[in-house]
């Protein structure tokens, strides 16, 4: 069988994943398996994978806001309960001013777009329908 860096990757991330609490143990366990299969030549850019996978994971759970002017805590708090964001998770304000009023928020794949432009948009297409 011909194993690949990427699939042992996503493997150890599916098994640290259904049981975080053992992770040692699983961690432990992986190591000897490759040291077992002659694997060990894998380890770098398994590592590399494990890099690419986390950086991809921390950006899904980042609250992304983007917004034409600096927001102040409350409406940040805000913004947060309104995207489900838990209040550990990261937070990343983009000040962009082709936004010109309101924002736009990302959170684990969900947009919210609360931009003038897009209430524009949703209200001519309400009025092409009457």
């Amino acid at each position: 069988m011909k194993y690949r860096a990427q699939n042992l990757a996503k493997a150890l991330l599916k098994l640290l994943e259904k049981n975080p609490q053992d992770s040692q143990k699983i961690i432990t366990g992986f190591v000897y398996f490759c040291k077992k299969k002659h694997l060990t030549y894998l380890l770098p850019n398994l590592l590399k994978y494990l890099k690419i996978e986390a950086k991809r994971e921390l950006a899904v759970k980042t609250l992304k806001i983007i917004s034409a002017i600096s927001l102040n805590e409350g409406v940040v708090k805000d913004i947060q309960k309104l995207s489900g964001a838990q209040s550990p998770a990261p937070i990343e304000i983009i000040e962009d001013k082709n936004v010109v009023a309101g924002f736009i928020a990302y959170y684990q794949n969900k947009i919210i777009d609360a931009s003038l432009k897009n209430n524009l948009h949703l209200l001519k297409n309400k009025l092409y329908e009457y």
